[in-house]
């Protein structure tokens, strides 16, 4: 899992390039469909390279906001949250992922690139969620 954000911003690189290229490398692409969100071409746009490149997709959609365009079309089923519950459908998605985890490393790998962050206070309680051993 891979996730792009202004922190991971590399000056002279093209966006879509970067885009283009860890979609492509993810083995599972996680859509977050809000308001704002559904309204966004570049989000259709990710979910198209996504198909295109035949991968996992767990959309997590917000309640009340109408899913159309090729999540609808394919019939993928989604996580569906209500505002300021973002962090239960998150870590519904997390573990989805996890799930299709291989390996206990590869869980872990997931596991390491949750950033910390005063917005994510929920990290500790995935270890449970995600059956990460103890000493990790």
């Amino acid at each position: 899992m891979k996730l792009l954000e202004e922190s991971d911003n590399q000056a002279g690189e093209i966006l879509w390039d970067k885009i283009l290229r860890e979609i492509t490398l993810s083995d599972v692409f996680l859509v977050l469909w809000t308001k704002d969100g559904s309204k966004s071409g570049d989000i259709r746009e990710e979910i198209g390279i996504a198909l295109g490149s035949n991968k996992k997709i767990i959309p997590v959609v917000q309640s009340g906001i109408p899913v159309f365009g090729s999540l609808k079309s394919r019939g993928i089923e989604w996580i569906a949250y209500k505002p300021k519950n973002e962090i239960n459908a998150l870590s519904d998605a997390l573990t989805k992922i996890m799930d299709l985890a291989k390996s206990k490393e590869e869980k872990i790998a997931v596991f390491e690139r949750i950033p910390e962050k005063k917005t994510m206070p929920h990290k500790k309680n995935l270890k449970k969620v995600m059956k990460l051993p103890d000493q990790f």
